[in-house]
């Protein structure tokens, strides 16, 4: 009988990837479209596509914002955002 692996943990040290990657990560966690990441990568759409795609199933997720979720966990890139800090509870 063949068992499939439904969970499996990712390691930073499982990955490979180099600036482009890293470019790319950084220009999607900003909102930036794949046409915009091309031309600061000097790479075209689809081939930014590709990578996105190899990075996602690498990385076992679905999509470019899992694949940005996901580096954001493993501490590839810092979050673009800050977090919304809650208002201190007052109590009568």
């Amino acid at each position: 009988m063949n068992r499939k692996v439904i969970y499996q943990r990712i390691e930073l040290d499982d990955l490979v990837y180099d600036s482009v990657d890293l470019t790319i990560l950084n220009g999607l966690a900003h909102g930036k479209s794949r046409e915009e990441l091309g031309k600061i990568c000097f790479k075209s759409k689809r081939t930014i596509d590709s990578r996105i795609d190899k990075m996602a199933g690498a990385m076992l997720v679905d999509g470019q914002m899992g694949v940005v979720l996901k580096a954001i966990s493993l501490g590839i890139i810092k979050n673009p955002y800050e977090q919304l800090k809650r208002p201190d509870a007052v109590y009568n």
